[in-house]
């Protein structure tokens, strides 16, 4: 290299570095004193332990909730209580006691299905009620919530039970392999003891009423003389299946359940067939209302409704014609007022058989003023809009209430 370049050079390497010493010494001064004018900080806060929330969202994998939520979600749902079936007095809830999801045993027994109406023929009762779960009846304290055991009969099923009018008795249905009995249990005690001797028919009506007083208990029961179970003896059929359209626009739905053969028409009917009878709460003596048959015809009986004085029954039988195309639900009815022999003192309601015959059209609906239909409405809520709805027996006297729709006046629009 050159002699005269190597001095230039030195004397540039001099210079930056006199340019970085001098400025330097000039920022010093400001970062110092930007450090006196810095408060003086504090410690930090100690960190919270960490939830249960937190640890279970620092681990991958399946997590456990808390004990507390764990209980409540794996309790057995049949210990559940509802606290709904209060006493007269308001001292006591009564309770059902269950054991759980029903056996395959149970739930396998062989039924008569007609129409919608699941049947088992051997009990004579509702399917519903054979595959029902309760085993026991207990008493709850609205005080202080202490129980109190109901004896019910060994390797019994209970179901519907319901206090006296008084609150000093509870009846309830015990129901075995073959038949249904009412039993009624002293509370004071907690002893139960047998009402009827002959079975209850608890296919249609699967419910019982006390008398205001208390003394007495209407039920339907199995029919005296009553013949055996119908038997399907054609081994194949008597004849074509015949259809008949009467050209008519009608909404008919499609129904998973619906009678098939004459045969079962007769099992409906000797389902259905029964005895309406008051029990006398005391001496187990049994007044028959009526027989199993109104003019020849047998008497099926849909429901019952004791008048508080228990002089009257309001009686809703079913009637014929039956179908194949509808449920039985969709049958004719007849609604009755009954005395305590049984004679018919007058009839509430009429419904006929319902095949479905209703306007297509939304846009064309009823005409909410038109004239009531010819026995329209009736029933527990049943029946036409325009008809008596929400029959009830009156609490203040004889003779009942009722809802019905009054016609608009002339003219409106």
């Amino acid at each position: 290299m050159h002699p005269i370049q190597s001095v230039v050079r030195r004397r540039g390497a001099k210079r930056v570095a006199l340019f970085a010493a001098v400025s330097f010494a000039a920022i010093l001064p400001f970062t110092l004193f930007a450090q006196a004018q810095a408060p003086a900080r504090t410690a930090a806060p100690p960190k919270p332990a960490p939830s249960w929330a937190d640890q279970v969202l620092a681990q991958e994998g399946y997590a456990t909730p808390p004990k507390e939520l764990t209980d409540a979600v794996l309790a057995p749902r049949y210990l559940n209580v509802n606290l709904t079936n209060l006493s007269p007095d308001k001292k006591w809830f009564l309770n059902e006691i269950g054991d759980g999801p029903v056996v395959m045993k149970t739930f396998s027994k062989p039924f008569d299905e007609l129409g919608g109406v699941f049947i088992d023929f051997k009990a004579n009762r509702d399917r519903n009620i054979t595959i029902r779960t309760n085993i026991g009846i207990q008493l709850i304290s609205a005080a202080d919530g202490s129980k109190k055991p109901i004896q019910v009969p060994p390797g019994a099923r209970v179901s519907g039970a319901k206090w006296s009018p008084d609150g000093h008795s509870i009846a309830y249905f015990v129901n075995s392999e073959d038949a249904t009995h009412i039993w009624i249990a002293d509370v004071a005690t907690g002893v139960s003891h047998q009402l009827t001797t002959t079975p209850v028919l608890a296919t249609l009506d699967t419910n019982f009423e006390f008398t205001a007083d208390g003394k007495h208990i209407a039920v339907v029961l199995i029919p005296d003389g009553r013949k055996p179970r119908p038997v399907d003896v054609a081994a194949v059929p008597t004849g074509p299946e015949v259809k008949i359209s009467e050209g008519k626009k009608a909404s008919l739905r499609t129904f998973p359940s619906l009678m098939t053969t004459p045969h079962e028409l007769d099992l409906l009917k000797w389902h259905a067939t029964g005895q309406v009878a008051l029990i006398d709460v005391a001496t187990k003596a049994v007044t028959k209302v009526g027989g199993a048959t109104v003019n020849g015809q047998p008497t099926m009986i849909r429901s019952i409704d004791l008048s508080p004085d228990g002089q009257y029954l309001r009686v809703t039988r079913m009637v014929e014609p039956f179908s194949y195309i509808v449920p039985v639900s969709s049958f004719g009815s007849v609604e009755e007022v009954w005395d305590s022999t049984g004679k018919v003192l007058t009839q509430l309601s009429k419904r006929d058989l319902n095949l479905g015959a209703t306007p297509d059209d939304p846009n064309n609906p009823p005409d909410p003023a038109a004239a009531p239909q010819a026995g329209g409405g009736g029933g527990r809520g049943g029946g036409a809009q325009n008809g008596k709805r929400e029959i009830a027996w009156r609490i203040d006297g004889p003779g009942f209430t009722y809802l019905e729709q009054e016609p608009a006046p002339a003219g409106a629009a």
